[in-house]
């Protein structure tokens, strides 16, 4: 809280990746830990921090507005912006992966019964809630896997090699 320069602010993301080595993961840790690389003019890991809190927190305006700066890469953009992706798959962006996990299992237990009714009794009535079902497990269970490779293969971050020239960033040190 007290950084104030570019060394200050990589030396707090400096240990803020030190607890996530040490294997803690929370939507806030990372979401600082992007924060600071944000405010050290490293975009790129910046991103990718801002990125993985989003799996772990979903929608919240902070997080959107550093990531659309992180995106913007130093771009003295008016407004920077969120691709346009994210608007078409809200709910992969939007809510937590927890959160996803547990709406396709709901879906996934509520389409046996509406199964079985359907099926076994005739009653065409429980068609559309049987596919309502189906697609929200199938929907949602695919994007909370998906949050779920991604963190698992998620590269860690080399905070201690300075930046290459030439590597993106339009702001110098």
């Amino acid at each position: 809280m007290a950084a104030e320069s570019r060394d200050d602010y990589m030396e707090a993301a400096r240990v803020y990746n030190m607890l996530v080595a040490s294997g803690a993961r929370n939507g806030p840790l990372f979401y600082n830990l992007g924060t600071a690389l944000l405010k050290a003019g490293r975009h790129a890991e910046a991103v990718q921090c801002f990125i993985r809190a989003e799996r772990y927190m979903g929608y919240d305006p902070d997080l959107r507005r550093n990531l659309a700066l992180a995106l913007a890469g130093g771009a003295r953009a008016k407004e920077p912006s969120l691709p346009w992706s994210r608007i078409v798959v809200f709910w992969h962006y939007g809510l937590p992966a927890g959160t996803r996990w547990s709406i396709a299992l709901i879906g996934f237990v509520l389409f046996w019964p509406a199964l079985a009714l359907v099926t076994l009794c005739g009653r065409k009535r429980y068609i559309a809630p049987m596919l309502a079902a189906a697609a929200a497990a199938v929907i949602f269970g695919t994007s909370a896997l998906t949050s779920i490779y991604e963190e698992a293969h998620a590269l860690p971050l080399a905070l201690d090699q300075p930046r290459a020239a030439g590597q993106g960033e339009n702001n110098p040190p």
